[in-house]
C-alpha cells in the first residue's frame, strides 16, 4: 500500500513529518489536495439570452491535513512538539508524497487545532495552510543552461611561447568553451501555464540581450559588462527585472511581452540574442511545473 506523507518545512528552517512513524494520516485526514476554487464571471445581455464569460480565475486555497499520533504513550511530548511548530507566526513549504509522486506548495498558516480530550486516546490535530499561490509545484525547478559551457581539459603544450610584431604570447591551457547553443526545448507537462525565471551573466561585452518563447519576447536596451548579472522574473506579479540586484525595469523594450512571457503547457523553444556578446552570455532558465492537484 503507498504511503502518504506529508514533509513540512518552517521558514525558520524547521520540519516536521507526517510519515506514519510518529504522526499518521488517516483515510479521509486530506482535503483540497486534489481540487481547486475557481470562479467564473459572466456579463448578462442586456437584450438576447443568455451572457458572455468575460473571465475565469484559480482562487486562493486552503488545504488541510488531519494527523493522528500512533502511539498514545507519547501524547503529553508530541503534543507539546506540534503546538510549538505550527506557529502563526511562520511561514510554511508543504511536500506530500501521495501515490507515488510528490508535489508542494507554500503559504501561510490559516488554521491549527490540537486536541484536547481523553488523554489515554492517541492525540490528533488539524492544520490548514493557506495558498495564496494555488498550484501544487513540482519539487524540481527544472533549471536549464541554454549558453553551456562544456569543460575541456588538455594538456599545457609546455607552455609554447611564440613571439610576434605585437610582442610575446603564451598558448596554454583550453579551460572551456562555449558552445554557441542559443535554443532550449522545454517540455512542460504540468496542468497549466508556468512563468519562468531568467538569469543571464556577462563574461564580456553584452548589448540588448533579448529572449523569446514563440512570438513573445523580452528585450534589455543597454549594456551589460562582465560580471554583471540581469535576472528577469516572470513568476512574480507584477513581473521584475533586476541588473545586479537593483531595479532595472525602465530597461524594457517597450514592444516586449514583459506580463505575458509564459510557458504554456506542452512543448515549446526558449530563445536568447543580443545584438552583440551573445557568445559570452550565459543564460539560465528556471521553472516549476504547475498542477491542479495530487
Amino acid at each position: 500500500m503507498e504511503q502518504v506523507i506529508l514533509h513540512i518545512v518552517r521558514d525558520d528552517g524547521l520540519e516536521f513529518d507526517i510519515d506514519n512513524k510518529v504522526w499518521m494520516i488517516p483515510n479521509d485526514g486530506l482535503e483540497n489536495w486534489a481540487n481547486l476554487p475557481h470562479s467564473v464571471s459572466v456579463q448578462e445581455n442586456a437584450s438576447y439570452d443568455g451572457g458572455v464569460v468575460t473571465n475565469k480565475r484559480v482562487e486562493t486555497v486552503d488545504r488541510s491535513v488531519h494527523a493522528e499520533l500512533a502511539n498514545p504513550a507519547d501524547n503529553a511530548a508530541k503534543r507539546l512538539e506540534a503546538i510549538s511548530f505550527f506557529s502563526p507566526k511562520h511561514t510554511y513549504e508543504a511536500h506530500l508524497t501521495y501515490q507515488g509522486r510528490t508535489l508542494w506548495c507554500a503559504g501561510e498558516q490559516y488554521a491549527f487545532k490540537c486536541d484536547t480530550g481523553n488523554i489515554y486516546q492517541p492525540v490528533t490535530f488539524d492544520w490548514t495552510i493557506m495558498c495564496s499561490m494555488p498550484y501544487l509545484l513540482s519539487e524540481d525547478n527544472f533549471g536549464k543552461d541554454v549558453a553551456l559551457i562544456n569543460a575541456k581539459f588538455g594538456f599545457p603544450y609546455h607552455s609554447v611561447v611564440q613571439s610576434t610584431p605585437a610582442g610575446v604570447y603564451k598558448r596554454g591551457f583550453v579551460m572551456g568553451v562555449y558552445d554557441f547553443s542559443k535554443t532550449v526545448d522545454i517540455k512542460n507537462d504540468g496542468d497549466v501555464t508556468t512563468f519562468p525565471r531568467v538569469v543571464i551573466k556577462a563574461d564580456g561585452v553584452v548589448e540588448n540581450p533579448r529572449i523569446s518563447i514563440g512570438d513573445k519576447f523580452v528585450r534589455f536596451v543597454g549594456t551589460l559588462q562582465q560580471g554583471d548579472e540581469l535576472v528577469i522574473d516572470f513568476e512574480k506579479r507584477p513581473p521584475r527585472m533586476t541588473l545586479n540586484g537593483k531595479n532595472a525595469i525602465n530597461k524594457v523594450d517597450r514592444a516586449s511581452s514583459f506580463t505575458s512571457f509564459q510557458i504554456e503547457a506542452g512543448d515549446t523553444t526558449f530563445e536568447y540574442d543580443a545584438d552583440s556578446g551573445e557568445n559570452v552570455m550565459s543564460v539560465s532558465l528556471y521553472y516549476w511545473k504547475r498542477y491542479l492537484g495530487i
